[in-house]
């Protein structure tokens, strides 16, 4: 699907719209957890948008597949502070919205402000991890390339990737073993390292 937005095309992909349908008709379940990481994914893009638009101006486009929004946007003149903004920016409005979050349920004491918090926690801390194509990832790689060359900043980027992801994946393998239904860490260790792979054979 495309569709134009104050200018900005915007492709929508048909698992990403079957995935909102199913989350916004699911009602409040365990699968309403999957609607609180939807909007705590739209929160941490609306973050790098809104600094990107600030020096950038409008993107070119915005493409949203399921558990990834891409803002594709001319990056080349901007300055190596403003890269670390953009970049910082998505997990900053997930932490923000985090602690919103907490101090709202201290207030009402209503768990699903609680759930909302925990899956814009989550999301920031994910989004930090040291691996390639993440906003940690590309973060590091921004630091590591103002002392060291392009290839040296690569192989530590891959090798801290791997290291990353095999004790995650090895996590989740025994915590499935273990309580024979918990699939949760294992997903995400699958989620991450297809992510991974579809971002860098673009």
């Amino acid at each position: 699907m495309r569709f134009n937005f104050f200018s900005i095309k915007i492709y929508l992909s048909y698992p990403a719209v079957a995935l909102i349908g199913i989350s916004l008709f699911s009602g409040y379940s365990g699968n309403s957890l999957l609607i609180f990481c939807l909007i705590s994914t739209i929160i941490h893009e609306l973050g790098h948008l809104i600094f990107i638009c600030r020096y950038m101006g409008k993107p070119d486009s915005i493409i949203i597949n399921p558990g990834e929004v891409r803002i594709n946007s001319d990056l080349s003149e901007v300055t190596y502070l403003q890269d670390i903004y953009i970049t910082s920016a998505g997990v900053i409005f997930n932490f923000i919205t985090a602690v919103f979050s907490m101090v709202l349920f201290n207030i009402f004491k209503v768990q699903f402000i609680m759930n909302f918090a925990l899956c814009n926690l989550c999301l920031g801390v994910i989004n930090l991890l040291p691996v390639r194509s993440f906003d940690g990832g590309q973060l590091l790689s921004s630091l590591l390339l103002c002392k060291l060359s392009e290839r040296t900043t690569d192989v530590i980027i891959n090798t801290l990737t791997i290291i990353t992801f095999i004790p995650l994946a090895t996590a989740g393998i025994y915590l499935l073993l273990l309580t024979k239904y918990n699939y949760s860490l294992l997903l995400l260790a699958i989620y991450t390292i297809t992510l991974i792979i579809s971002k860098e054979t673009r």
